[in-house]
C-alpha cells in the first residue's frame, strides 16, 4: 500500500508502513479518518484499515481501497484466499461479503478504520 500511495502522489515514505503505522502517512498525506468501527457510505478511494491500530501488525490487519461507491461497494488488496495461486495475489472483492466472513474467522468482530482523502 505504501508503493501505491507513493507512485499516486503521496509523500516519499521513511520506510514501508505496515496496518499500525499506515495511519500516521495516510493523515500526513491528507487523508482524513472519517470512520471507526461504524457504518459509513463507501466511496471510491477510501482506504481501510482492518486490525486494532496498536495490535494489528503482521497476519492481524489487512489493508483494501475501494473501488465502487456503496451499495454494494467492492474493493482490492491483496490476499491469501486463494491459498496462493499464481496471478491471484491482489484481488477485487465484495467489501461487505469480504468483512463478515473475516469478522467471523476472527471471533465475530473486526476493528476497522476508514481513511478519505480531503
Amino acid at each position: 500500500m505504501t508503493e501505491a500511495l507513493y507512485e499516486a502522489g503521496a509523500s516519499k515514505p521513511a520506510y514501508l508502513y505496515n496496518t499500525d503505522s499506515l495511519h500516521g502517512y495516510l493523515q500526513q498525506n491528507g487523508y482524513q479518518l472519517i470512520s471507526t468501527n461504524t457504518p459509513w457510505n463507501a466511496q471510491r478511494g477510501d482506504i481501510v484499515i482492518w486490525g486494532q491500530r496498536g495490535a494489528s501488525g503482521g497476519s492481524a490487519g489487512h489493508v483494501q481501497v475501494i473501488v465502487s461507491n456503496d451499495p454494494n461497494a467492492r474493493a482490492i488488496s491483496v490476499n491469501y484466499a486463494t491459498g496462493g495461486q499464481t496471478g491471484t495475489a491482489v484481488k477485487e472483492w465484495n467489501y461487505d461479503a469480504a468483512y463478515d466472513y473475516t469478522a467471523k474467522e476472527n471471533g465475530g468482530s473486526l476493528a476497522y478504520y476508514v481513511y478519505r482523502q480531503a
